[in-house]
């Protein structure tokens, strides 16, 4: 119970090291008191994960209250040839109208590139709003158009490089994001917002 209290709105989101280092990151906690900073650090939107009709997946609220929480299911798992996969699915946002089945599937090609794949189902009733989020640590971005690249490029020389598919009609941005790597400190780091 207590853990739970303590939980985030970050149902499907991952990380990614590079060079024994951190590049696409949890941001972290921050603090513990209620108020701006818990609940950005608990948000969906401050993880590298989907949000719908800018909600939280699950409901958090307080300094340690968790309702109608998210669950995952994984729904594949296992390795083919070069490629290793997981996917998994969460209950997130199926209690909002026309409710909205998330699924991603994390793939890695082991020649240094991923493939990460997201699925939204839902019934088609209401025109929903969906925000992908890509939270990095620290470093400079630099934009690329058709198609659809950014690249993030970090002090000891390592390039991260996003190719993005996107339906019609997406809008990309680098947004200004926050991590904290330890108790009471803010750092603010680039987002890719799409």
């Amino acid at each position: 119970e207590n853990a739970l209290s303590h939980a985030h709105a970050d149902t499907l989101s991952f990380e990614i090291a590079v060079n024994a280092r951190t590049r696409l990151i949890d941001p972290g906690v921050c603090e513990y008191k209620c108020g701006e900073w818990r609940d950005y650090f608990r948000s969906t939107a401050s993880h590298n994960t989907i949000v719908v009709d800018r909600k939280n997946q699950s409901e958090v609220w307080n300094s340690f209250r968790v309702a109608h929480r998210a669950h995952a299911q994984i729904i594949d798992w296992g390795r083919s040839g070069n490629r290793e996969v997981i996917a998994g699915q969460h209950s997130g946002y199926l209690g909002i109208r026309d409710p909205v089945l998330h699924q991603r599937a994390i793939c890695n090609k082991m020649d240094g590139q991923w493939e990460i794949t997201d699925i939204l189902r839902c019934q088609g009733r209401t025109q929903h709003y969906y925000e992908l989020f890509f939270h990095l640590t620290p470093c400079e971005i630099t934009c690329h158009y058709d198609p659809d690249q950014y690249q993030a490029i970090f002090d000891d020389g390592v390039i991260l490089t996003f190719v993005t598919e996107h339906p019609n009609g997406t809008i990309a941005r680098i947004l200004n994001g926050w991590i904290s790597y330890g108790w009471k400190q803010v750092l603010e780091a680039p987002v890719i917002s799409l």
